[in-house]
C-alpha cells in the first residue's frame, strides 16, 4: 500500500480544512506492508520535483512499477517510476 504524508503536519480539522483548501501539505511517499507493517520512504517528492505537491488520489499501473497521483495544488497529474525508486 502506498500514502502521501505531509512532510510537516499542519493543525487543522482533518479531513474537512483540506478538502475545503483550507490548510494543504508538502507530502512525501510511503509504502506500507499491510502484512508486516513495516514503513519505507519511498519519495520525497519536492526534493525529485522541485515542486509543492499534495497528493491524492494514488493509483498503480497493473505491474505495480508506476504509482500515479495527482498535485491537488494544481491538479497535474504525476507518476513516480517505483522500480527505480528502490
Amino acid at each position: 500500500m502506498y500514502c502521501a504524508t505531509p512532510s510537516q503536519p499542519v493543525q487543522a480539522t482533518y479531513p474537512d480544512d483540506w478538502y475545503t483548501g483550507t490548510v494543504s501539505s508538502i507530502d512525501k511517499i510511503w509504502q506500507v506492508n499491510a502484512t508486516t507493517g513495516e514503513v519505507h520512504l519511498v519519495s520525497s517528492i519536492v526534493d525529485q520535483s522541485d515542486r509543492l505537491i499534495d497528493g491524492f488520489n494514488l493509483g498503480l499501473d497493473s505491474k505495480d512499477a508506476f504509482l500515479f497521483f495527482m498535485n491537488k495544488n494544481d491538479l497535474s497529474l504525476w507518476s513516480l517510476d517505483l522500480v527505480a525508486a528502490h
